[in-house]
């Protein structure tokens, strides 16, 4: 049940009205972030606090920016005094690209071990400096006889207490990184870190299909 604030008059007619029943202003907490795994493109996402005296319902949104349309969103039932987050489109002045720069296999006793080296690009084409969070994953199985380990980053994962509790041990890379400005051709910023996966040599490994 909502309380609307004084009197509203409706048009006296049979189709579906819309009605506004708050605006609230909120602090908003932004991060670019970049899944260059999925797609080069990076994307501006906010957290936001529901600090009213409502209860946010769940449905479609319209997102908004500096007054621009940049898509719709769903977003959840939200709270009182619960944070949520929703994303503010894409910012094409920031990408990404994610390249295999070099593969090696050995064998080793009865196993074939190898080797992954992959190469994260980051360009920031601002004027300003742009904080960004880097997110890439460690291939996953459930069979124990398939070993994956991440043997080193260039530069180090993010020291983010919630990441480390949570994504780190899912096998998600996250990098927290500041984009100087400007940083594009020959000036950008590199990411790099490899891993190995360890199996019998007489076992085959493919990704697994999906439906997803």
């Amino acid at each position: 049940t909502y309380a609307l604030a004084g009197k509203l008059t409706l048009p006296s007619r049979t189709d579906q009205q819309l009605v506004n029943i708050a605006s609230v202003n909120t602090k908003a907490d932004f991060a670019l972030v970049a899944t260059p795994l999925l797609t080069d493109y990076v994307y501006l996402r906010a957290e936001l606090l529901n600090n009213s005296e409502i209860v946010f319902l769940p449905g479609p949104a319209s997102m908004f920016r500096n007054g621009e349309f940049v898509g719709k969103s769903n977003l959840p039932i939200v709270t009182i005094g619960e944070k949520f987050t929703t994303g503010f489109g894409i910012d094409s002045q920031v990408q990404a690209v994610r390249e295999l720069e070099d593969k090696k296999t050995r064998i080793q006793g009865g196993n074939r071990i190898d080797t992954y080296n992959y190469r994260i690009a980051l360009s920031n084409y601002k004027n300003t400096s742009a904080r960004l969070q880097l997110l890439d994953r460690l291939p996953y199985t459930d069979d124990d006889s398939i070993r994956i380990e991440l043997l080193k980053t260039n530069p180090g994962l993010s020291k983010n207490a919630e990441y480390l509790r949570t994504g780190r041990k899912k096998g998600i890379l996250r990098w927290d990184v500041d984009l100087a400005a400007n940083t594009v051709d020959e000036n950008i910023t590199v990411i790099t870190y490899s891993f190995t996966m360890e199996y019998d040599r007489n076992m085959r490994v493919q990704p697994r299909k999906t439906n997803n």
